[in-house]
This record gives structure tokens, sequence and C-alpha cells, in this order.
């Protein structure tokens, strides 16, 4: 009896105790917003001690970096919004509200309960606003404050336009919109992003030669009218002559962050890597920064400066005006949905300057480049008042591809559908009967004339013989299984296809389209190898595993082309051929690129036939409306 006693009165002791210690900053009505990035729930301490023969229990909640919305008039409840829903908590009476903190609403805090009711609040008043250069789950990397650690319990809270629940891709880089909270230690609490928007920069990842990496080695820089370089709050100019290397090394005596801006209304080479025309020369400034692979570039520039290297880099600038300018409205609106979209927030980016995103600064710019940009200066493509990813390609077959029938996760959407490329009525062939194999050949072979049809990769075959397909797959196989092995299933004995990761499938027996959707595209086939059948989805596995990279692609200008890493188009038929034993596959087909929106040499056609640029844009994308 006396061992429980002491018990029950230690114990109280504790909560004693803890009660002591949990005494921050007064407040009548907190309201938090407890939503963190990548959270596996809310920072909680509870305690509930309960003993047999008598009860003694404590219970106390934290809700770590909530956000405070809202207090009542009289000081009895707050608003807590967390996990995307808000919750109203009592206030304890002894707690009592200022006007002062009412004025600072909505603000960060760390919020006590016991009991559900509010006992104090813990208000993080150390706030920094700054561009943010770059984040990640743990750091976060500002233009002028240098970097800071992420709290593993940090909120991203946008405020925007109400109040949400945020994700740490969604924190705007290089716009000075966030407030950056940090707690007692310094590290980040909190983000609170102010105001939406409107992107009229970009961070562009500049790529080693050949774009085949990232992480650069060494980077010399050099300008035609002098440069400053600034870093931890200096700055020194160099003049014309002078130009800089940085690697791994030297770069640490500046913090590991270096920004290179251009003076006298100069511009800036990167010496260290080439492009399509040699040296490429840069607008804007140049972050440089060590990571642990080695050194990223970044180069800041305004929505125009990187629209006029990317016009010229993606379609030639001796096309119509009408189709450079609807280029610079897909190219912008692209843009645009990238700048919000974080893919590359980790290094600093919104895009890099490869086929990944838009080519960049590959070719010099051009006059009729700039002035198609200028004259559709902030012009974006949008659907329901929304801006849209304004997909472009090369070359149809003389029909567009949905959507959502070429990547993976997408949905049909009604901007991107399947169309013939002519205005011409009756033609006798239409998206919906491409889905028949035969039809498909029917086209293919038919004398139709569509806007691409003047163009060499208009119609396209190669022949492949069963080693240059073995050697293909083999090559990618393995790779691809690994990165997504619900795309390449391996057929098991009772007929059914299940996913498995394998490099080989033996000597190659035969090759059949299995799906064929509207347009023509093929987005299935299977290959029958001696060891092993498989079956191969998505139109870039399919292009990548049958590439013609040890073949020569014929084109319809009577052009070749060889050494290609993937097929040009996923619009062909395949047919087996046997000659002395020896097996190959001969593939016809149409187009060249993904197929998806804009045709950008349908675009040059139509322009040549006395379409304005946003007939053409209204063509390709149903319902799309342009805004500025």
């Amino acid at each position: 009896m006396l061992k429980r006693v002491c018990l029950i009165f230690m114990l109280g002791i504790i909560c004693i105790l803890a009660a002591l210690i949990y005494k921050p900053e007064k407040l009548s009505k907190v309201v938090s917003d407890g939503s963190y990035d990548n959270r596996k729930g809310l920072a909680v301490t509870d305690s509930a001690l309960d003993i047999s023969g008598g009860s003694l229990k404590c219970s106390y909640e934290i809700i770590k970096n909530a956000l405070v919305t809202d207090i009542s008039e009289d000081d009895k409840e707050i608003v807590v919004f967390k996990d995307g829903s808000y919750t109203k908590y009592n206030v304890a009476p002894e707690m009592t509200g200022e006007k002062e903190t009412r004025e600072k609403l909505p603000f960060v805090s760390d919020v006590y309960l016991q009991n559900d009711t509010v006992k104090s609040c813990d208000i993080k008043n150390n706030s920094i606003t700054d561009k943010i250069t770059a984040v990640s789950k743990k750091t976060v990397h500002t233009a002028k404050n240098g970097s800071f650690t992420i709290s593993d319990q940090a909120g991203i809270y946008d405020i925007s336009n109400g109040i949400r629940a945020a994700k740490t891709n969604e924190i705007p880089l290089g716009y000075e919109v966030t407030d950056i909270i940090l707690g007692d230690d310094s590290a980040v609490c909190a983000f609170v992003i102010k105001s939406d928007i409107k992107p009229d920069i970009i961070r562009v990842a500049i790529k080693t030669s050949g774009y085949r990496d990232y992480y650069h080695k060494k980077v010399t820089v050099g300008s035609d009218k002098g440069m400053i370089i600034s870093f931890n709050g200096q700055s020194s100019e160099l003049s014309q002559d002078d130009s800089v290397t940085y690697d791994m090394n030297n770069i640490a005596d500046y913090g590991g962050r270096i920004t290179i801006s251009p003076a006298n209304g100069g511009s800036l080479a990167i010496k260290s890597i080439k492009r399509g025309y040699g040296t490429p020369v840069y607008n804007g400034s140049l972050e440089i920064s060590s990571r642990e692979k080695g050194l990223i570039i970044i180069n800041e520039v305004t929505m125009n400066e990187y629209l006029y290297s990317v016009v010229p880099s993606e379609m030639p600038s001796d096309y119509p005006a009408e189709a450079l300018k609807a280029q610079a409205v897909c190219a912008r609106s692209y843009a645009y949905i990238h700048v919000k979209s974080g893919n590359l927030s980790k290094l600093g980016a919104h895009v890099d300057d490869s086929t990944s995103y838009q080519v960049y600064n590959n070719t010099h710019r051009t006059k009729a480049a700039c002035m198609a940009v200028d004259a559709t200066s902030g012009q974006v493509l949008t659907y329901d008042g929304q801006v849209v990813p304004a997909y472009y390609y090369s070359t149809s077959c003389g029909m567009t591809a949905n959507g959502g029938e070429v990547w993976l996760g997408m949905k049909n959407v009604p901007y991107l559908k399947s169309k013939i490329q002519t205005m011409a009525k009756d033609t006798g062939h239409s998206p919906e009967k491409m889905k028949e194999e035969k039809e498909f050949k029917k086209f293919l072979k038919s004398d139709t004339v569509t806007y691409d049809s003047s163009y060499g990769w208009y119609r396209w075959n190669v022949l492949l013989t069963g080693d240059q397909i073995k050697e293909s797959i083999l090559k990618s196989l393995k790779k691809r299984c690994k990165e997504n092995p619900s795309l390449i299933k391996v057929k098991q004995n009772d007929g059914s296809y299940r996913e498995g990761t394998i490099s080989d499938i033996g000597n190659i027996e035969n090759i059949r389209v299995n799906k064929r959707k509207e347009g023509g595209i093929v987005t299935s086939i299977i290959i029958k190898g001696d060891k092993r059948t498989i079956k191969v989805d998505s139109e870039y596995n399919i292009r990548l595993l049958l590439s013609p990279l040890y073949a020569k692609v014929n084109r319809k200008d009577n052009t070749v082309i060889d050494g290609m890493s993937l097929l040009p188009s996923a619009f062909f038929t395949i047919a087996r051929k046997c000659e002395d034993g020896n097996i190959s596959f001969y593939i016809e087909g149409g187009g060249y690129g993904h197929g998806v929106g804009m045709s950008q040499n349908g675009a040059g056609n139509m322009a040549a036939c006395g379409l304005d640029y946003i007939s053409i844009l209204k063509h390709y994308f149903d319902g799309c409306d342009i805004r500025e």
C-alpha cells in the first residue's frame, strides 16, 4: 500500500513539473494549420497514467509549428487547421488575448493542449523573407541569408488564396514571396507562402557538354563587358579580359556558392561547356554551387530572355512568323507550368536546358524568334482558366494522339484529342478507325494530304534484324524494368503476364502490336524471345526497345538517318520476315516525336497557308484560350 501511495505521489510531482515547464507566450485563441511536408503525424506528447486501486491521469498534446489563423472575440476559442481540415479548440480561462497578437494573424506557433483545451502558445517570431534559391526536405538555400536546416516537423502553409497545406516542391524558387520561420534552434520550423506568382523569371539548370549530367567538375566563366562576383554579402568586379574558374576545392573558399552577373549590359560565356554553336553565352545571372557530386550551374533570366533562346532551339527561325508565335506561346505555357511544379527544386531550378524540358540556348538567338516572343509577350494557353502544358513535337503522321494514351498517369484531357491533321472533309480516315490494324496500314499507304505530308519524317521505314533488336533490348531492358516494372511484364506458364526484372529474353522470334489507340499510336507490344516473352507498354519503352541504334532509317525525302536511340515515333506497323533462316522486322511508320499537342512542322505549314498563330493553337488544343 505504501509503495502505491509513493508511486502516486511521484507521478503527481511529474505532472506538476511538466505544467511548470510548458509556459510559453500566452494567448486567448490560436488557429493552427498543422500540415507538414512529408510528415508521418503531428508531434504529439501524450502521457496517460492509470494505476489500479486509484488513478492519476495527465494528458498533454503539442501541435508543433501550427499556423494560427483566428482568435474569437471573447478569447474562448481558437481554430486549428491540421491534416487538411480546421479544428476549433476551447481556450483555458487563464489565457488572455492581446490586440497586438490578433494583428499578427496568421502566425506560426506551437500550441499546447491539455485535455483538448489550449493552455498556452509559443509564437515563432523569428522570420525572414528572402529569395529561395534551392529547397529540399532537409535544407533551404537563400540568396542573402545563406542556408538553413529544415526541422523534421516543419509546416508549409500557402496563404496566397485562402489557407492550405503545401508541399516542399510548391515553395516558389527565385521569388521573395515566402516567409521563412525559424525556431529557437535556428532551424526552419515553417514556410508561409504569402502570395502567388506570375512567372516572369525562370531558373535553368545548365547541363554539361552533350547534356549528359547536372554536375560539373569545373566551371569557367568569362564576359564580353566584365562581370560582378557576389558571395556571402560581398562582391567584386572583373574586367572584360578576365575569366574565372571554379572547382570543388576553390569554391569552398566562397562558402560553396557564388553568383556571377554581367557588368555594363554584357553577357556571360561558360567556356567549360559546348553547345551546338560552340561556347554558349547567357544573359541574366549564373549561380554556381557545390554539391556532393559536383558543381551545379543555374542561369536565372527573365521569361522572355529564356524564350529568346528556346524558340530558335526548338523551331527553325526561317519558319513563318505565325508558326514562331505559336511556338513561343507553347514554350511559355510549358515554362509557366514548370516554374510552379518544383520538379527540380533540389537543384534550385525550374527546368533544365535539355530535351527533358525545352532545349535552351543550343543555337544563337535570332531576330525572327525574338520578334515572335515579344509579339506574344505574357501570353499563355489556358483551359477553364488554368494554364496548361502546351506539348509539342516535330512531325505528325497525319494524326495526333490523345495525351492520356502516351504518358503514364496522365488522364485523357479535352484539349489533347486525337485528330486528323487536315481541314479537308470526308477523307475516309478518322482517329477512331486508326485503332484497327488494317485501317492504320491503309492510312500509312494513302495519298491523303495533311499539314505534315511535305516533310521528311512524315513517312519512314527501317529494317531491323533480330540481332539488332536483341542488342537494343539488352542495352535498356533491365534498367527499364527496374524504373517501372508495371510497364514491362513477363509471360507466365498460365499465359498471364507479371512483373519481373529481367535483362535478356534471348533471340527474338516475333514482335507484334498488342494494343493500338486512336490516331494509330502503338501503346503495347509483345516481344517473343526463345528464353522469355515480354509485354512492353508505354510509347517511350516501345520506341526505346525497338530503337534503330544499329540500323538506318529511311525517310520520305530519301534521306537516311542512322544511330537513332529511339524509334522516330510509336505510329507504326511491324512485319516479320524470314529469309534463309534469318529473322528480321520491317517497320513502317510516320511522324517524329510523341504525337501529343502541336506538330511543329504542321504549324509551319498551316502558317504558310495563311493561318495566324491563334488559329493554329486552337486547332491543336481543343477548347483552349490564349490570355496574358
